[in-house]
């Protein structure tokens, strides 16, 4: 069993991931190397994807980091949605946004079907 979260989708993720805090980190971010860790996480016989829903997010963001994980062959086994807590942030910029409304996580699980063979929504 092996797992990787997906910060964000592949157009945005330099954007979410390098921040104020981690700027240090940006030489060492490589979508490219991002890309070949997704294929290699879905050889593996059980394979869990992960994404926290940030605020900023919408429906066409969750159908990109779907598309980007599935890419052309599939084989996704589980895909966790999960609820954006602003208590418990790395960077304070987001202890100050708002989590999305339930339904709208609920969504994009229902969403994430299209990508996955099974799909889990948390922190609701």
């Amino acid at each position: 069993y092996v797992a990787m979260d997906i910060k964000a989708p592949r157009d945005k993720y330099l954007g979410v991931v390098i921040t104020s805090l981690s700027n240090r980190l940006k030489p060492r971010v490589s979508l490219e190397d991002i890309d070949k860790s997704i294929e290699l996480v879905k050889k593996f016989q059980t394979s869990e994807f992960r994404t926290t829903v940030l605020p900023q997010f919408d429906e066409a963001d969750l159908r990109n980091m779907g598309r980007w994980v599935y890419g052309n062959q599939g084989g996704v086994d589980l895909y966790t949605i999960q609820q954006f807590n602003p208590e418990k942030c790395f960077d304070p910029h987001y202890e100050k946004l708002e989590p999305k409304p339930k339904e709208e996580i609920e969504s994009f699980g229902e969403l994430m079907k299209n990508y996955s063979e099974e799909v889990r929504v948390l922190g609701l």
